[in-house]
């Protein structure tokens, strides 16, 4: 996430290769909520990375790893009631 705001052109290469870990974070996320027995895992798979994107902006934003740790709690709350749901 750094590296997408310290290079704002979208034609950046580093854009890339962003997107290419935000997919292959979330195919790994679809993966485990599917064989876990979620039938249609693409959203749930998705909302916990909001957290996991915003975690380490908010830690660099404040100087500590507190927001990433927070950030997890939310992210464990959303995929166990996706689970049980």
């Amino acid at each position: 996430m750094n590296a997408v705001t310290e290079s704002p052109e979208a034609e950046h290469p580093l854009h890339a290769v962003v997107e290419q870990h935000g997919d292959w974070l979330l195919g790994r996320w679809a993966g485990d909520l599917w064989d876990a027995g979620v039938t249609d895992p693409a959203a749930p798979a998705a909302r916990p990375r909001l957290l996991h994107d915003g975690g380490p902006v908010g830690s660099r934003a404040v100087r500590s790893v507190e927001p990433v740790r927070q950030a997890g709690l939310p992210a464990s709350e959303l995929l166990t009631r996706e689970l049980h749901s």
